[in-house]
């Protein structure tokens, strides 16, 4: 799949492969391929279901992801390895996932030292999705809690805890009048927060965030002065916290065009 999008600078292209039937347990895997100029990924996902082929299932996943904006003066190197557990009742909008990751990131973040820290985080999230469509949504919620905790005296090399909750509302009015609501908050507790990989730092900025300004383009600044000429600048650090919200009208004024 191609494209080209303001978050990712220019073109991206996206490959997929899949084999939904491993054996004769049901088993799948599938593993896909991102690559643009800020951002270079490759992540894969082995799939064991349990009562429900589609949403009570247990996943083993691996990534690595290479990123580097500049806007942000970002620059990371990840492997993650992660297992998850999803569960969800049937005919039930609401779905549950309980999972355990081991991340380690090598970055750079503004004009912070290189760093690499390793993170073993057990992790829960609940979502809930309703909508009456695919790809053209009139009417839609969805809404999800996730957090995460690290302990530096269980395999972490710093104390971290990192919750997100986001939502998004469709209503559509009349066939043709849409408003879209949508919000997000977020915030890192941490003994050090130096060490929080930049991966997991709060950014915004974007289509998908604040439009009008470039993707992860908001963030805390600290003032830097150069050693040898003196120069101070202005340089990303990444936040503790997060807080997003948009309100956006449509019209659609011929078929599939709004």
């Amino acid at each position: 799949r191609l494209g080209a999008g303001t978050d990712t600078d220019g073109p991206r292209v996206k490959l997929g492969w899949d084999r939904p039937w491993v054996n004769s347990r049901g088993h799948s895997v599938s593993a896909d391929l991102f690559l643009s100029k800020p951002e270079q990924s490759l992540t894969t996902d082995y799939r064991i279901p349990m009562r429900d082929i589609t949403n009570d299932y247990v996943s083993f996943q691996a990534g690595y992801q290479f990123i580097e904006y500049q806007n942000s003066q970002t620059e990371s190197e990840t492997l993650s390895l992660a297992v998850h557990r999803y569960w969800q009742e049937n005919n039930s909008p609401w779905q549950q996932d309980g999972s355990l990751t081991y991340l380690r990131e090598y970055f750079v973040q503004g004009a912070d030292p290189q760093q690499t820290t390793s993170l073993i985080m057990p992790g829960y999230a609940i979502r809930y999705l309703k909508k009456d469509g695919d790809l053209n949504i009139n009417n839609g919620t969805y809404f999800q809690a996730f957090s995460q905790i690290g302990r530096d005296n269980l395999g972490s090399d710093v104390n971290i805890v990192r919750s997100i909750v986001e939502g998004k509302m469709i209503r559509t009015f009349a066939d043709v009048h849409r408003i879209v609501v949508r919000g997000e908050a977020g915030a890192i507790k941490t003994n050090d927060f130096s060490r929080v990989p930049a991966s997991l730092r709060f950014f915004a900025g974007g289509d998908q965030s604040v439009r009008g300004y470039d993707y992860r383009d908001i963030s805390p600044q600290d003032t830097v002065i150069d050693p040898v000429t003196g120069e101070s600048s202005l340089e990303p650090t990444g936040g503790k916290y997060l807080a997003t919200a948009s309100v956006e009208y449509a019209y659609q004024f011929a078929e599939s065009w709004r």
